[in-house]
């Protein structure tokens, strides 16, 4: 729990909400009405003005985190910013219940364990041409070959326009997709839209079937918190999953091409 009080302790300074006024000057005359300055001023904090209304703090974060009263108030006892919820309650109970949330995310992302049941998508459902729209030479790459189900590869960057250029042109590749959005994963920070499914021949005549999630870095420690949180999780969906595909973060084709049993034996 100590990281909880190491945020909340370290969270910006919390200011009370103040009031200004503003003083404006205007010119009425006969073809309208004209501001002709204006001078703003500082009248100063809203409790200056109002009795301050201190809401019951520890039921407000109850609600917004499912966490318990007692763990509650052995965090904010123990990170020192309690006077802060008396300078602007509204501020300091909004600010402490992003970084609870935020952490308990985290920790629900360390601990995630998937269990496979008896549900699965419908290929039908899944591939189709619904959400096939966008500009040629843009988002939309021509498809000469029969390895991809649809006439156009979309992609969103140019490291995935290469990536793909290089699928249509390699002869181990069979076949490679893009996944449509409606093919999600759930994790506790939000779904997750996998890239690519690609299924490679090796040099002995096996198949190998891959996800792969393309990214302009190989190096999972380069990405966004965010990424690398819900990259985990997949690779435990995956791993539950246990069917023979390979969930990887990739760059280039190449990578693939690496994998085990796919690298030719030196003679």
């Amino acid at each position: 729990m100590i990281i909880y009080f190491d945020q909340i302790h370290d969270m910006p300074e919390i200011k009370a909400d103040k009031i200004d006024g503003l003083i404006t000057k205007i010119d009425i005359n006969k073809s309208g009405i004209k501001d002709t300055g204006h001078q703003e001023k500082k009248l100063g904090d809203v409790y200056e003005f109002e009795k301050p209304i201190y809401p019951d703090f520890i039921r407000r974060l109850q609600d917004s985190t499912d966490l318990l009263r007692k763990t509650i108030i052995e965090i904010i006892s123990k990170s020192g910013r309690l006077t802060d919820f008396y300078v602007n309650p509204e501020e300091f109970i909004k600010k402490v219940s992003k970084i609870l949330l935020n952490v308990k995310k985290e920790n629900l992302t360390e601990g995630i364990k998937y269990e496979k049941i008896d549900e699965y998508y419908e290929q039908d459902l899944i591939f189709n041409d619904d959400e096939l729209y966008g500009y040629k030479d843009k988002n939309l790459l021509d498809v000469y070959s029969n390895k991809n189900i649809y006439d156009y590869a979309i992609y969103d960057s140019d490291v995935k326009r290469n990536f793909s250029l290089h699928a249509e042109n390699d002869d181990d590749v069979l076949i490679y997709v893009k996944l449509p959005s409606t093919f999600k994963i759930d994790t506790p920070i939000g779904t997750y839209n996998p890239d690519l499914a690609i299924v490679m021949n090796t040099e002995n005549g096996e198949k190998l079937y891959f996800v792969a999630e393309i990214k302009g870095t190989e190096n999972f420690n380069d990405l966004k918190v965010s990424e690398k949180k819900k990259i985990k999780c997949v690779r435990k969906h995956f791993e539950v999953i246990d069917i023979g595909i390979e969930y990887k973060l990739v760059k280039e084709l190449k990578t693939l091409k690496a994998f085990q049993g796919f690298v030719k034996k030196s003679v």
